[in-house]
Formats: structure tokens, C-alpha cells, sequence
């Protein structure tokens, strides 16, 4: 099990158009393999710094930042050219949306070089 981060589009929708609502529990079938194209399970980020990457190019963009835990069996996909890591779960539990304070407070709690990422990487819109 693991606790860590999923970004949606603006309503909780994720890839192909899939609905997630928070409360809920969600399982895949098949084999768990985490990866940009042809992943298999549900995606997350252990690094709120590292969802962002997957919402590059998308600034004035409304999307959503959820706190989840993955369990079961999970892939791991690490790029480590763009310094970037997520994991597939064959389960996930939506626990909360992040507001826009709890991911600034993230942030500056950081240190280092993931103080950078997450700078680099974060875009908010207005309020």
C-alpha cells in the first residue's frame, strides 16, 4: 500500500474519459504495468511534484490534485532522464481533493532540489 497523488482533468475525470469521484474505491483486471502510453492500472505519483509533469503544457488548465492510496499488486515506471517517477495499482481509494493552500503548503515545505521540481513543474491558475 501506498499513499500518494493522482491529477484529473477539472471534474475528477481521468485518461479515456473515466469518471472518479472521492469516497470511492477503484480495482482494474489484468496485469498492473505503469507506463506513459500503454499502462495498465491506475496511476499515481508517491511526489506531488511529479503529477505536474503530466499536466505540462497544459497552463490556464483547470485539473484536480487528489490525495490516494494505491494497493495491490503495482508497477513501477521511473524516468530517470526527466527525473520523474509513478506507480500503476490494480487498486486505488480517492481520499481528498487537494486545495489550492494544502498544495502551496506542500511546496514550501520542500527543500533542495525538490523545492525546484516543484516550482519549475507547478502552474496555478488564478483563483
Amino acid at each position: 500500500m501506498l499513499f500518494g497523488y493522482k491529477g484529473f482533468d477539472k471534474g475528477m475525470r481521468g485518461m479515456n474519459d473515466f469518471q472518479f469521484e472521492v469516497g470511492k474505491s477503484y480495482a482494474i483486471e489484468g496485469d498492473v504495468v505503469a507506463g506513459p502510453i500503454d499502462g495498465n492500472g491506475f496511476h499515481m505519483c508517491e511526489k506531488l511534484e511529479d503529477v505536474f509533469r503530466f499536466f505540462d503544457g497544459l497552463s490556464g488548465k483547470d485539473f484536480d490534485v487528489c490525495l490516494v492510496r494505491g494497493s495491490g499488486n503495482f508497477s513501477v515506471y521511473e524516468d530517470t532522464y526527466n527525473d520523474y517517477t509513478f506507480y500503476a495499482f490494480e487498486k486505488m481509494d480517492i481520499i481528498k481533493t487537494l486545495t489550492r493552500e494544502e498544495i502551496v503548503q506542500y511546496g514550501l515545505d520542500l527543500h533542495d532540489n525538490r523545492l525546484y521540481r516543484f516550482i519549475a513543474t507547478f502552474q496555478m491558475t488564478p483563483p
